[in-house]
């Protein structure tokens, strides 16, 4: 029994945590998908911080390609 990958991207993978990176426009699906749904008050910090997260992702992407 073995593994098989449908899509691979070489170089797109944190080296640090051997994990997939988040594209640009990840970040934007991701950011609009927060932005359109309601969160309880239990979920407010998590969200929060998820939200930073993402937003320093999109914002080094943004250095880098210029």
């Amino acid at each position: 029994m073995g593994f098989k990958s449908g899509h691979t991207e070489i170089g797109k993978a944190d080296s640090r945590l051997s994990l997939p990176s988040l594209s640009r426009e990840d970040c934007i699906l991701l950011l609009n998908i927060i932005k359109k749904t309601n969160f309880t008050g239990a979920e407010m910090e998590e969200i929060y911080n998820i939200t930073l997260k993402i937003q320093n992702i999109f914002i080094t992407l943004n250095k880098l390609d210029k």
